[in-house]
């Protein structure tokens, strides 16, 4: 959770420039991340942050949210 907190901070505080047809753009970028505890079962570990990074998404976008243990 940490880890990915500090990597959404990094991201929403950047700035991104881009070059469009009529010329250079600033854009904000943020992250969302679902965040999940690996015990043994990789598929258990994908549908858990999956449903992880649904959860983060549906709590405003930009933000970081951990799976419920099983």
């Amino acid at each position: 959770m940490a880890l990915a907190e500090k990597i959404r901070l990094a991201v929403s505080t950047a700035s991104f420039s881009v070059l469009a047809l009529d010329g250079a753009r600033s854009l904000r970028v943020t992250l969302s991340a679902g965040v999940a505890r690996y015990a043994g079962d990789e598929r258990a570990l994908f549908n858990d942050a999956d449903r992880a990074l649904y959860g983060a998404k549906e709590a405003g976008k930009d933000c970081v949210v951990a799976a419920n243990p099983r």
